[in-house]
């Protein structure tokens, strides 16, 4: 698959843009940082009222700041990735210290892009940031094949032995293909 990064952009502290094209298709992604307010214990989250950007997975207690994201999503057409696949824990977790575990990183994408979306999870163990995991989403991208080409026969006249016969039959054949040209 064909592919290469268009663009990289941090739009703030808390987002980040990417942009990738692959094939003819240009995918956009946000990874947004939403700040850890009030935390409590890890509870299941809901995505109650926010159902067309909220797969109905999450992690931990909606603060405002969760709310803000949601609010986000919805002005400008997004799917929060992270909320659309049921996860064990260790895979929803985003950020971990001090006994605390929550998932303050979140990957968006266009709701039109849904069906293409295949998986989003944090990978344990890996560290992008000090306390902060590794994302992962895995996009599934059909590339258009290429049309068939015509196929156009050769004409192999160097297989003619002599000389003569071949000039002759070169001569013979081009005069009929210059014939048959329709006028236009």
């Amino acid at each position: 698959m064909d592919w290469e990064c268009f663009e990289v952009r941090r739009v703030s502290d808390r987002i980040i843009l990417l942009r990738l094209v692959v094939g003819s298709s240009v995918l956009t992604f946000l990874s947004v940082y939403a700040p850890q307010v009030g935390l409590s214990d890890v509870k299941d989250q809901d995505g109650t009222g926010f159902r067309e950007v909220h797969g109905g997975y999450g992690l931990g207690v909606r603060n405002v700041e969760g709310e803000r994201i949601l609010e986000f999503a919805v002005v400008n057409d997004l799917v929060v990735g992270n909320t659309c696949f049921k996860k064990h824990e260790c895979h929803l977790v985003t950020y971990q210290s001090g006994g605390i575990s929550t998932q303050i990183d979140y990957i968006l994408f266009r709701c039109n892009q849904r069906k293409l979306i295949v998986n989003v999870k944090t990978i344990p163990g890996e560290e992008c940031a000090t306390q902060n995991r590794l994302q992962v989403c895995d996009i599934k991208v059909e590339i258009p094949s290429l049309p068939k080409r015509k196929f156009v026969p050769h004409i192999k006249i160097w297989k003619l032995k002599d000389p003569v016969t071949r000039q002759k039959f070169r001569v013979a054949f081009t005069q009929r293909t210059v014939d048959a040209q329709p006028l236009g």
